[in-house]
């Protein structure tokens, strides 16, 4: 939904597939656009190893997707060596560039992260590049796969991002320049 031209609300629908749950069973369910990033004029959405799938207005939804190389450079600077494991994606806008955080957890429990990185989309090439900094920014995720950037400063490290558990009551503290990866207990007052 969006506002139109008239001042009025348009709604656009969208099917962009379903995923396979379970080949036994035959169980199905509809493809979501998630996790999202607004960036240079359009929605970047659904990372896969080999493929980020975007959307723009142009009037109406056009639909496409950018072909990923997936390649693995041998000193780590581009290319997602852990796109196989399991991981919760979030892509972030930050000054006009499109970064994806990968938080790898363990299998059975989605806040238990043992790595983290941060790559940054670089669209001449189609892959994503390892960072070793936030250019002094900060990222801000919520466990529902959206992400956002700010200025380091107010009690909040540069180069770092952060994602709060608040049924933990935990928050996630991943500095990009060190790669150390803390979880903090956060009391009831905060």
């Amino acid at each position: 939904v969006r506002p139109g031209d008239d001042d009025r609300w348009v709604k656009h629908d969208y099917d962009i597939g379903t995923m396979v749950l379970d080949h036994d069973e035959g169980l199905q369910e509809k493809e979501v656009i998630c996790p999202m990033a607004a960036c240079r004029g359009k929605f970047y959405f659904n990372s896969l190893p080999t493929e980020l799938g975007v959307l723009e207005f142009c009037p109406g939804p056009v639909f496409s997707s950018i072909e990923i190389d997936d390649t693995i450079a041998a000193d780590g600077s581009y290319g997602c060596e852990d796109g196989g494991k399991p991981r919760d994606v979030h892509l972030v806008e930050s000054d006009g560039e499109l970064y994806m955080v990968n938080l790898l957890c363990t299998n059975t429990r989605r806040d238990r992260i043992y790595r983290a990185s941060v790559h940054r989309m670089d669209f001449a090439e189609g892959r994503w590049r390892k960072v070793k900094d936030l250019g002094g920014r900060v990222f801000l995720l919520s466990l529902f796969y959206f992400g956002a950037s700010c200025s380091g400063g107010y009690g909040l490290r540069k180069d770092c991002v952060y994602m709060v558990y608040p049924v933990k009551k935990a928050m996630l503290v991943f500095d990009v320049k060190e790669g150390t990866i803390e979880m903090r207990n956060l009391d009831d007052e905060v």
